[in-house]
């Protein structure tokens, strides 16, 4: 329980302050070998929570305007069919295979951010 808990806390705190909860979410899920279906819609669902808890906080310390809000309904629609299209390419994968691929978009996002950091 404290290791699932430190980790939860670790996704929430990378997603708030630099937008990277993935990472330690695709470490856990991956070494609870959770199904596809399962990993995707927990994933999907925990951060639909962490947003809105960001969007309170940003809403409370006036960072969110009337022309970001639009700008963020006008790209709804661009956000549905991505995860449609997300959901209808997650089904071709096989479990072990899914778990795979998550490790490897792991790795690119780590030597992303490590490259980002060498070069910035």
């Amino acid at each position: 329980m404290r290791s699932r808990s430190f980790r939860a806390t670790l996704s929430g705190l990378a997603s708030t302050l630099v937008h990277a909860g993935g990472p330690p979410l695709i470490i856990y899920f991956t070494a609870k070998a959770l199904a596809p279906r399962q990993y995707i819609a927990t994933a999907a669902a925990l951060f639909a929570l962490m947003n809105v808890v960001k969007l309170a906080a940003f809403s409370a310390q006036g960072l969110l305007t009337l022309d970001l809000l639009f700008t963020a309904l006008a790209f709804v629609p661009l956000a549905l069919q991505g995860n449609w299209l997300g959901v209808k390419i997650q089904q071709k994968f096989n479990p072990q295979h899914f778990l795979r691929v998550m490790n490897w978009l792991l790795l690119l996002l780590a030597l992303a951010l490590y490259a980002k950091l060498l070069f910035s």
